[in-house]
């Protein structure tokens, strides 16, 4: 549900910190956590399922969050990969309707 380069949702591999689940409105914030033992270089299948408020994530086919936003969650957008240093060599991005 991306709304813009300030408003959306992302699940991200954090150095250090594992996967995050984050809710950016102009500023980030961290929705959950958890830790996971990742190599950089390495190939990782990342999903995730917005369904209104309702967000699920995965890595690698684990289902790692199942969240509810119930704080003005954002219900439509468009969808896009966040870069916010380095690079990525993503070979498949899919769009599916639930």
């Amino acid at each position: 549900c991306v709304q813009g380069m300030r408003r959306y949702y992302a699940l991200l591999l954090r150095k250090g910190s594992g996967v995050e689940l984050v809710k950016t409105v102009h500023t980030p914030r961290v929705l959950a956590r958890t830790p996971l033992s990742w190599e950089l270089g390495a190939t990782y299948h990342l999903k995730l399922e917005v369904h209104g408020a309702r967000l699920r994530g995965w890595v690698d086919g684990d289902l790692l969050f199942d969240q509810v936003d119930g704080d003005q969650p954002l219900l439509t957008g468009a969808v896009a990969l966040v870069i916010q240093e380095g690079r990525t060599a993503t070979r498949c991005v899919r769009v599916r309707p639930l």
